[in-house]
């Protein structure tokens, strides 16, 4: 679906510059908001290993390339017994960023 909004905006004819920067303004601050308090949350309530864990997936979510970390770890996103994590659903807008 994502692909189509984009599609239909682009076809208007805006500036590819414009586009991004809007998209930019839209995204970026309530996602650096998520990751920080999420973040902040993790420091607070989990122990040092597991806040590892966090910090490591945090790092990835900050170059939007979370889905190239869940490759590279192997994990299934529809598993179910797969290990929770925070940021589980990050992975389509780093793959709609690409």
């Amino acid at each position: 679906m994502s692909g189509y909004l984009i599609s239909s905006i682009l076809s208007r004819r805006p500036s590819l510059t414009q586009f991004y920067k809007r998209r930019f303004i839209r995204i970026v601050p309530v996602y650096a908001a998520m990751l920080l308090v999420v973040v902040s949350i993790a420091a607070f309530l989990f122990a040092p290993t597991d806040f590892a864990d966090v910090a490591t997936s945090t790092k990835w979510c900050l170059i939007f390339a979370r889905n190239i970390h869940q490759i590279l770890e192997s994990k299934d996103y529809w598993a179910q017994t797969s290990e929770f994590s925070q940021f589980l659903h990050t992975w389509s807008l780093a793959v709609e960023v690409k």
